[in-house]
């Protein structure tokens, strides 16, 4: 009998456990979609103040100063958020008068003062914010942020200082990112290929160093997707031979992007790597460079057993013009076992989705 009551006891009890966590969801759900709500209603009011400004030369009036005055106290987050975003998207006079209007509020101020004294959040959002701001006090500010304790408000720090061209030296940066660096952050991600962006040459010369590891190396590889200059193919042409499977995997990623005939090479090579991911990419590779003399190679790899591999492949000799699209419909009409039958399969899918259907049971030969 007694031990029938501990169990009615034990269960009264966990259902009005249950019952409390439920309740307590349900008003954190409410106190949130409050929260966003009254968000959503001061960016819009403080994006109206903003927007009249940099949209022509009026002078601020002292009732809409006195508004952003009591947004910048009451609403900061929401204030720089939205600060940032228009800074990113609006350009000569109207980016101008936004700083100029922010600074009457007391906006850089108040971020130097955050980065300073406020908590981790606070000081990675004023970090951020001060990118709007080239002056000598901002850059100071910044400069000394990047020995935060917070690993992120290091990261905006130096993300801060690339857009106001005063990054430290290689060994500085490196050094006061080291946490976020061994991490592979995604904040430290981003900002590598912000570099990549605006300065490839920083990123060059941080590529030539000689004590680099193989997570630098991966960050430098990453971020040269996205650099658009032809001065980073001697790093990636060495990267795409290093002994490290991801690495090369990166690089050729990156030489894909870049889209440059001189890649031809360390392409075909990365066609017969041991490693399918580095197969896949490269054959990706191989078709956006447009290299004709990968075709035998391709061809082969419409039957690997990786099916990523087949696919690239497939793909690829899509995009390399008659002479691709030729041997994929040729490779669609044999359905014979194995190996071939998974590339027949894979040819016919890549001319159907690409409307180059020239075989009346080309479906068939997809389900078969």
């Amino acid at each position: 009998m007694f031990l029938l009551e501990l169990i009615w006891l034990a269960t009264g009890v966990l259902a009005v456990s249950a019952m409390l966590i439920f309740l307590v969801l349900v008003i954190r759900r409410a106190l949130d979609e409050r929260a966003a709500k009254h968000n959503e209603a001061v960016r819009r009011l403080i994006q109206q103040i903003l927007f009249r400004y940099m949209a022509d030369d009026s002078v601020a009036d002292q009732s809409d100063l006195d508004n952003l005055l009591s947004f910048r106290r009451r609403d900061k987050p929401v204030l720089r958020k939205l600060a940032i975003d228009l800074f990113h998207l609006v350009r000569g006079k109207e980016r101008e008068r936004l700083t100029q209007l922010l600074k009457r509020i007391g906006f850089r101020r108040e971020c130097i003062k955050d980065l300073r004294n406020g908590s981790a959040r606070q000081r990675q959002l004023a970090a951020a914010a001060l990118q709007m701001f080239a002056d000598v006090k901002s850059r100071t500010a910044l400069l000394k942020a990047l020995d935060d304790r917070d690993p992120e408000t290091r990261v905006a720090a130096a993300d801060s200082l690339l857009v106001i061209d005063a990054l430290p030296d290689l060994d500085v940066l490196m050094e006061k990112l080291d946490h976020s660096v061994t991490a592979r952050s995604r904040d430290v991600r981003t900002l590598f290929r912000d570099i990549a962006r605006r300065s490839p040459a920083y990123l060059i010369a941080l590529a030539e160093q000689k004590h680099l590891g193989l997570t630098e190396k991966l960050l430098i590889a990453d971020a040269m997707v996205d650099a658009r200059d032809y001065h980073v193919l001697p790093v990636l042409l060495g990267y795409a031979r290093h002994d490290d499977a991801e690495l090369r995997a990166a690089a050729l990623r990156a030489l894909s992007a870049l889209q440059h005939p001189a890649a031809a090479d360390v392409v075909s090579r990365g066609l017969r790597d041991m490693s399918w991911q580095v197969r896949a990419v490269a054959a990706k590779a191989a078709g956006r460079i447009g290299l004709q003399e990968c075709l035998s190679p391709l061809n082969f790899l419409i039957d690997d057993r990786n099916w990523w591999v087949r696919f690239r492949a497939a793909e690829a000799l899509c995009k390399l013009g008659d002479e691709g699209i030729a041997v994929l419909q040729v490779r669609a009409t044999y359905t014979g076992c194995g190996g071939f039958g998974r590339g027949a399969r894979m040819a016919a899918l890549i001319l159907d989705e690409n409307g180059l259907r020239q075989f009346d049971d080309v479906q068939e030969v997809i389900n078969a």
